[in-house]
């Protein structure tokens, strides 16, 4: 499979259930712990669990991109996606609350690192698979 499709892919199956779900559980605890709005209804459910979806999608574009240009560089490969994903979260949580930062950037930071686990956990049965006669 391409690895202009398979970044995407990866993404968008971690990015809908970790940045989506965990960014429904953590405006839950938001709203919980200050005076935001308590209500949860299936309608943003599911627009938050699509804009995880798609936020993961665009993270899977970028891994790939990032794989492109430092094919053997895994290390700053993971470094800069780990740079990026930190910045998007600041620019995202827009003014940045301690309480916020604490619950999103975990969230966002546990989905890069299963998304690069997972792209060389297939690199390398792909690679083995080749490899064997």
């Amino acid at each position: 499979m391409s690895d202009w499709l398979r970044g995407p892919l990866l993404g968008a199956l971690l990015g809908l259930p970790i940045l989506g779900g965990g960014g429904r559980l953590a405006m839950h605890a938001v709203a919980i712990t200050t005076d935001a709005q308590h209500s949860v209804t299936v309608q943003g459910t599911i627009t938050v669990l699509l804009a995880g979806l798609a936020a993961g999608t665009a993270g899977g574009v970028i891994f790939a991109l990032l794989a492109r240009v430092f094919p053997n560089r895994r290390l700053l490969r993971a470094a800069l996606f780990a740079l990026v994903l930190v910045l998007l979260t600041l620019r995202g949580l827009n003014p940045v609350q301690p309480l916020t930062l604490a619950l999103f950037l975990p969230i966002v930071l546990v989905y890069g690192w299963l998304l690069e686990r997972a792209w060389h956990t297939r690199s390398r049965v792909t690679s083995a698979h080749h490899a064997s006669p």
